[in-house]
């Protein structure tokens, strides 16, 4: 006789993975949202999704009572990215920079939805430093990383990109200097006071992985340390990609 029980139990689990998978996706997504996305009605929906806030996977805003994925989701996503070889070099190589020069380094990688997130960083221990929040989403061609990895994205991507913001248009000059320049060098333009550099981070096999990036407060600008952080980020962004294959990119 069919385990009618086991049946539903797998159908539930492959559910609660679907669900997870829109939330990462489309963060901030409400329960109707979610049910019409994943073809489910509306009371079953809720109680997984509530079964998952409980667990931690997601949590709920008490304000606009949308959906975002919760802090065990986060723990496993950090677990999955200390267990990668990219991983591995890219935390031997952040940590050597910051050791050298005492300031914020960080790294980029691609994610849904036109969007980058940060996997992993290094801040500095000076009083004064920039600080920035790990997982948080930030949209492609936004800061220093975010532009680096919009230049050198492939042309299908671009394409996709513009077409998906007809509001915000694309300086392709400054893409295409990005490219001669080999780095891009933002002066304030997430944040008031802060420098940030990044350079592009691609495989051995040439394809675009991440970016790997500084963040400074103005007040320490000095142009000869500043060239030096450009020059070891492009000589770390070397050492990392040289070692991969584009198989083990954790960009989608």
């Amino acid at each position: 006789m069919k385990d009618d029980t086991n049946s539903n139990d797998v159908g539930s689990v492959i559910t609660a993975l679907e669900l997870l998978n829109l939330i990462a996706n489309s963060p901030d997504i409400g329960l109707s949202e979610v049910a019409r996305r994943v073809n489910l009605n509306k009371s079953r929906c809720y109680r997984l999704l509530t079964t998952l806030n409980k667990a931690g996977y997601v949590e709920q805003d008490a304000n606009t009572k949308a959906y975002r994925l919760g802090y065990q989701a986060a723990k496993i996503g950090q677990q999955s990215l200390n267990q990668s070889h990219l991983m591995k070099v890219v935390v031997q190589e952040v940590d050597r920079l910051q050791q050298t020069f005492n300031e914020s380094f960080q790294v980029y990688i691609n994610q849904p939805n036109f969007k980058i997130s940060q996997i992993y960083r290094r801040g500095s221990t000076q009083v004064l430093r920039v600080m920035s929040q790990f997982g948080t989403l930030r949209s492609l061609g936004q800061g220093a990383s975010g532009k680096v990895l919009l230049a050198y994205a492939a042309e299908d991507v671009l394409n996709a990109f513009i077409q998906a913001h007809p509001q915000e248009p694309i300086n392709q000059s400054e893409l295409a200097q990005i490219q001669r320049d080999g780095f891009y060098r933002s002066n304030g333009e997430l944040t008031k006071g802060v420098i940030a550099l990044a350079v592009p981070i691609f495989s051995r096999d040439g394809v675009l992985i991440a970016a790997i990036s500084c963040s400074l407060p103005e007040v320490r600008k000095d142009e000869q340390v500043i060239e030096s952080i450009v020059k070891q980020l492009a000589e770390a962004a070397g050492r990392i990609g040289i070692s991969l294959n584009s198989n083990e990119i954790l960009i989608n």
